[in-house]
């Protein structure tokens, strides 16, 4: 679930336990190595969840992560075959920042149309990673 007014994201964590959220917001550009959590930060996450959704007074354990997200230069994400220069053609779908989730029924069908050589619009052919080596 996208909660635009709180530019935050919720979405059920796998596991037996069906009261586990994965809240995520922030999306910064550092080193890929850089892993440092602003725990000071975590409290105004929940808040801003908790305008949107009924949430617990306690949110109990919270498991702080962070992780590197594809990007790409433009914003745009990288779907399409790249340039030939293996002997097997190579299909990516890559570089959608937060917005993966989002876009993923999006980005399957274009891939398949694109992998069974299907007709594809040109906005969707502007998503080829091609346009990095023009």
């Amino acid at each position: 679930m996208l909660l635009m007014d709180q530019r935050t994201a919720l979405n059920p964590l796998p596991g037996f336990d069906a009261n586990r959220l994965r809240l995520s917001a922030r999306y910064e550009i550092t080193h890929p190595d850089d892993r440092e959590i602003a725990h000071h930060r975590i409290g105004a996450l929940v808040n801003r969840a908790r305008r949107a959704v009924a949430l617990p007074a306690s949110v109990g354990d919270v498991e702080p992560w962070t992780g590197v997200r594809p990007a790409s230069i433009d914003g745009a994400p990288y779907i399409g075959f790249l340039p030939q220069r293996l002997r097997t053609p190579v299909l990516v779908a890559s570089g959608h920042g937060m917005i993966g989730t989002a876009m993923a029924a999006g980005t399957a069908d274009l891939v398949a149309r694109l992998a069974f050589d299907e007709q594809v619009s040109e906005a969707e052919a502007r998503l080829s990673p091609s346009r990095l080596f023009a």
